[in-house]
């Protein structure tokens, strides 16, 4: 995943990834469909006008990000890319608001990494009027801005049709596998930009948002092994005990009915198991116990 350092070198690569991004899109409209109905989303209405207020001026978006220079602004502003408010018309003070300096964080990245004006004024236009389907407006920049700042680390996904989507790396990685297509895709690190918003303070992320989170669900190989000894059904009891950095796996497994000499025999010469228990009563053997001991 493309990412972009907490100083000022840029690194955001583009990537490729797997999702198809028509089902991506149709996913993330039942997405923000959930989001619309939360307590979260309340308070992002809450916020709307303090994220939108405009208050830096450009020496602060210049100490954010020393790569957006005042001619950038000015081309961008012609463009129609971005906007900003004057303090008067006198003075020609441009101020920004938080949304607007995360925008201009996206567009510095999307011109670093090649994409045209014309995909740039539409991905523009996309992140701002993103509707509920029959429904209204969602205030997607504002609301998974206020998410990072809970803690969930949020990517932005651009798709070659220049629709968006944001998730966290954990959904991502998760989604990935939803399609075979090939569909290129700009990913870009949407949790960065609110963080450089913050300068020195750390958002501390939720491990279930992050992509480390997921890995650190699935199991190693390792446990991966004891797993396998554990699902065999034929087992009756599975011991595991912690040995350092190993585990000690005890299985067993019970046969019950009247076994002849002969089946007790084989069964000890088959040599599977490390011990073999018999139980007998009135000289009937009845239980035929066999254990074994691993270490994974």
């Amino acid at each position: 995943m493309p990412t972009r350092s907490n100083g000022h070198s840029k690194s955001a690569k583009p990537t490729v990834a797997q999702p198809d991004c028509h089902l991506l899109d149709s996913v993330y409209q039942y997405r923000i469909h959930e989001h619309f109905c939360t307590d979260s989303y309340q308070v992002t209405r809450k916020l709307e006008a303090e994220l939108n207020r405009p208050r830096f001026v450009f020496k602060s978006v210049k100490s954010i990000d020393p790569h957006i220079t005042y001619r950038k602004i000015n081309a961008w502003d012609r463009q129609n890319f971005i906007g900003s408010e004057r303090e008067s018309a006198d003075s020609g003070w441009r101020r920004f608001s938080i949304i607007q300096v995360i925008l201009l964080l996206i567009i510095s990245d999307l011109k670093e990494l090649g994409v045209d004006k014309e995909r740039i004024a539409k991905i523009r236009q996309n992140l701002l009027n993103r509707s509920i389907e029959r429904g209204p407006r969602f205030l997607q920049l504002e609301h998974f801005t206020c998410a990072v700042l809970q803690g969930w680390k949020t990517i932005l996904v651009i798709s070659r049709d220049s629709s968006v989507s944001f998730w966290t790396e954990h959904e991502f990685t998760t989604l990935s596998g939803i399609s075979e297509s090939n569909e290129p895709l700009v990913i870009l690190p949407f949790h960065a930009y609110v963080q450089r918003m913050l300068k020195d303070k750390q958002i501390a992320y939720h491990l279930q948002t992050t992509a480390k989170g997921l890995l650190d669900l699935m199991p190693t190989e390792q446990e991966r092994r004891i797993l396998d000894v554990i699902t065999k059904k034929e087992y009756r009891e599975v011991t595991i005990k912690h040995d350092g950095d190993s585990y000690q796996v005890k299985s067993k497994v019970d046969s019950r009915g009247n076994f002849t000499e002969t089946q007790l025999l084989e069964a000890i010469r088959a040599k599977q198991y490390q011990t073999v228990t018999v139980n007998t009563v009135d000289g009937k053997h009845l239980v035929l116990t066999q254990e074994e001991s691993v270490k994974v």
